[in-house]
């Protein structure tokens, strides 16, 4: 198994090989596991069948992120310098369990227009932040198919739509939210003289993405910006085209 891996002894990250037979099967499986529960959730007779059973998938996906860090600090691998869900995929994940509880609509348009397409990419060139051994590998896919489940099931089987314009608002929380980490980041590397680098604000990913034309420091991250902005672009017209966005208040 570990010839489909490499791994960066800088930061202990290890990434998946693209193509390899591993990442063919690890997506298939995900994107069966998201068919399955929209197709069920879908064909619920009732609307309370529906929201019951979107309690009961964020109820699983917040115990998943709660047995995450309580497996990470029983092994002893848990630290402040990786383990904090600053990374995107690390609050939308977060943000999916919520959503599924108690419905929030800028929590959806955050988590649809960016943490949806965020996923989409972490599963095409996965990089694991805490390693891939054990349950860290199965946690992995866990994780970001529950983000990329969430959004599609809210849209397709709740019938929620994104607001007008609201590609504006999540990018500018976006941004705020990446000044915040990049200094979050900056007080952890001070205090604990550690390699904090979330939202790979400090050093770019070590996973190939041919979206990526360099990962010189400082330079690859106005192409995330870029990119990222792209992303919400893209989703937030493709949700209009669909009839996906609330034209009036």
């Amino acid at each position: 198994m570990e010839t489909f891996f490499t791994k960066d002894p800088e930061s202990g990250h290890t990434a998946l090989k693209l193509f390899s037979i591993l990442w063919t099967q690890s997506i298939l499986v995900s994107i069966f596991f998201v068919f399955i529960i929209i197709l069920v959730g879908f064909y619920l007779p009732k609307k309370r069948y529906k929201i019951t059973f979107a309690k009961l998938i964020g109820f699983a996906l917040l115990c998943r992120f709660i047995f995450m860090h309580g497996y990470t600090v029983g092994i002893g691998a848990w630290d402040i310098q990786h383990n904090l869900p600053l990374h995107l995929c690390g609050i939308s994940s977060l943000i999916s369990g919520i959503l599924m509880i108690k419905y929030n609509q800028k929590m959806f348009e955050f988590l649809i227009l960016l943490g949806f397409p965020g996923a989409i990419h972490s599963l095409l060139s996965p990089e694991f932040t805490y390693g891939h051994e054990g349950y860290f590998f199965y946690d992995f896919y866990l994780s970001h198919s529950g983000i990329i489940l969430v959004p599609i099931y809210l849209t397709i089987v709740m019938n929620k739509k994104i607001k007008i314009n609201s590609w504006k608002s999540t990018f500018y929380i976006a941004l705020i939210y990446t000044i915040i980490v990049g200094f979050l980041n900056k007080l952890i590397n001070s205090i604990f003289e550690g390699s904090a680098n979330y939202m790979y604000l400090c050093n770019a990913p070590i996973a190939e993405n041919p979206l990526l034309l360099t990962t010189e420091w400082p330079m690859y991250l106005p192409m995330i910006i870029l990119f990222g902005f792209l992303h919400i672009i893209f989703i937030y017209y493709f949700l209009k085209i669909t009839k996906g966005v609330q034209i009036h208040e």
